[in-house]
């Protein structure tokens, strides 16, 4: 008989019919993990129903039975599938932690990318150059997207902001209501940044003036 907490009813059964059969991820299988040591006892009908409620997919009993015991291993992109390597595993390492660490600070494009990947390998004494379809290849290896930037990420400096308002609220004061107007920066228009984004997951928009221009 199944855990309580995963109940065997004849809906469940057409739920677990109806839904597409597809791979766990890694991160998925940990998650699968982590509820069989919390809850002792689950069976591979609960652990087959657990991945149908939190992640909406219909795995085989089979693989549920491998899950408990499987090794996964401590790889960058938990959500993939298969464990890809590259042919130069520790310069998309290096890469990769690149990605991570600039994305959320720089606009990312496959061009950054190819350069970044040459002179990484051009560091480590590797005279071969990398071409724009292997960055397609490390991009899809990694879960590296192209994201369309959303909102407006926190580009306010606090510690200031009382004093520019009172700043603002004077310089106002010498000018009609009508004839004041918000105008977002379109004189700075030709050096904005671009409006999509490489990255492993979406991102706010940051400050949408080129720092490197000013």
């Amino acid at each position: 008989m199944g855990n309580s907490q995963f109940p065997n009813t004849s809906a469940d059964k057409h739920d677990v019919r109806m839904a597409p059969q597809t791979h766990l991820s890694f991160v998925q299988k940990r998650a699968l993990q982590t509820h069989q040591r919390q809850i002792p006892g689950l069976t591979q009908a609960d652990l087959c129903r657990c991945a149908l409620g939190e992640f909406g997919v219909r795995v085989a009993r089979s693989t549920t039975s491998r899950i408990p015991r499987e090794d996964i291993p401590v790889i960058l992109n938990l959500r993939a599938k298969r464990q890809q390597k590259g042919r130069h595993a520790e310069m998309e390492k290096a890469l990769f932690y690149f990605v991570l660490d600039t994305q959320s600070k720089v606009t990312l494009t496959k061009f950054i990318l190819h350069q970044k990947a040459n002179q990484l390998l051009e560091d480590a004494g590797a005279t071969m150059k990398l071409s724009l379809a292997w960055v397609s290849r490390f991009k899809a290896r990694h879960g590296i997207k192209s994201y369309r930037l959303h909102g407006d990420s926190a580009s306010v400096e606090l510690e200031t902001l009382h004093q520019r308002r009172r700043e603002l609220r004077t310089l106002l004061d010498g000018y009609a209501a009508c004839d004041v107007f918000n105008m977002d920066e379109t004189v700075h228009f030709y050096r904005m940044t671009p409006s999509r984004d490489l990255a492993t997951m979406p991102l706010s928009v940051r400050r949408k003036i080129s720092r490197a221009f000013r």
